[in-house]
């Protein structure tokens, strides 16, 4: 069995950080948002998850999902100002 992976993204009012994580494809991967501020940050979509997490200033939330090889999974706020993104390789 593989290990899980685990990945911490900060949420601040300047977007995110780190904006790109890079992950193992095939294992699943538990992402942290940390809310460290507030803005329209704080409402993270992830269309190719279907997932939206919607934060509270000083609140974190976890999600879990399994990337395939090659996949880039975006990440934005709900305004699309501020972009991230998982690769998977």
């Amino acid at each position: 069995k593989h290990k899980d992976q685990h990945v911490t993204v900060n949420v601040t009012s300047r977007g995110y950080s780190p904006s790109t994580v890079t992950v193992k494809p095939g294992q699943e991967v538990h992402m942290t948002f940390v809310s460290k501020g507030g803005g329209c940050a704080n409402s993270i979509k992830i269309p190719a998850l279907k997932k939206t997490v919607n934060l509270k200033p000083g609140q974190k939330k976890e999600i879990v999902f399994t990337s395939k090889k090659g996949q880039t999974i975006a990440f934005a706020c709900s305004m699309n100002m501020f972009k991230g993104k998982v690769v998977a390789k």
